[in-house]
């Protein structure tokens, strides 16, 4: 079986405990592709590795394995569970991360997250455990099946879904959370109206953020932008000054920040302008 193929076995199995479970596909194909090296050492179904307890419901194998502890790798055998099927063995894995512990790996929003946070949570011991997934997931474009809508989908008649993301530091940008799309779908409309009295195109510049993204840019802490309620933009050939009137005037956002090159707009309750 070629990666592509194991990929796309284990793409529609991940999608349905996505919407199940609400586990990111990237991360369960991604520990998949990882624990079980692509399907090829994964006895009896095993594609996650997961340990066998007594209470766990499934009968267990013993097998060689490699742990890191007190800074080296060692070879341990412990017992591990078995499954009748990959599909069987995805719930399972599911299952897992439905209980308390990774509970921060559930509320993650993006692979970055989840990355992060199956480590964190104490899934594997290897130190690169997050780095490892990371370079699966870009490598192969998993992040993609995490999508709910298409970069390339309009929101008004000029600006496109994909336009509000966030960049990050791998060079993979990041959708916002579902939750966030009616303020987004929002911004681009009171954006359109004055693109319309402009005649000239928009350019977002800075739309949603990521906290890591955020930081790495030095974004205030509380940042409108990571709550999907702010926007940066420019114009060619507009002052910004000239822009933060037409913006005020034409359009519901109620904070400004006037900088050089962009003008920041946010949707705060409180009318708020200030140089940047």
């Amino acid at each position: 079986m070629t990666k592509k193929e194991f990929i796309e076995k284990i793409k529609p199995l991940s999608i349905k405990a996505y919407q199940e479970f609400g586990i990111l596909p990237s991360l369960t194909i991604a520990q998949a592709i990882l624990e079980s090296n692509w399907g090829k050492s994964a006895p009896n179904n095993m594609l996650f590795g997961m340990k066998w307890t007594e209470s766990c419901g499934y009968d267990f194998q013993e097998l060689w394995t490699s742990e890191f502890i007190s800074g080296k790798y060692i070879k341990v055998k412990a017992k591990f569970r078995k499954y009748d099927s990959w599909e069987d063995s995805i719930i399972d894995h599911s299952k897992l991360l439905l209980t308390k512990r990774y509970e921060p790996v559930i509320k993650s929003t993006n692979y970055l997250e989840a990355t992060d946070q199956i480590k964190k949570c104490g899934y594997a011991t290897s130190p690169k455990y997050t780095e490892n997934l990371r370079n699966v997931i870009e490598t192969h474009k998993l992040y993609v099946f995490d999508w709910w809508k298409s970069p390339d989908e309009l929101l008004t008649t000029n600006f496109k879904w994909g336009e509000f993301w966030s960049k990050s530091i791998s060079g993979v940008k990041i959708e916002p959370p579902s939750d966030f799309y009616p303020s987004i779908l929002s911004m681009a409309t009171n954006l359109q109206v004055v693109r319309d009295l402009l005649n000239k195109p928009i350019t977002i510049v800075s739309g949603y953020r990521t906290k890591e993204w955020n930081k790495y840019v030095d974004g205030a802490e509380n940042s409108y932008h990571m709550q999907g309620m702010a926007v940066d933009i420019k114009v060619g050939g507009i002052s910004t000054c000239k822009l933060a009137v037409y913006i005020a005037r034409y359009t519901k956002f109620n904070g400004f920040g006037i900088y050089n090159t962009w003008l920041h707009c946010d949707t705060r309750d409180k009318f708020t302008i200030y140089r940047g």
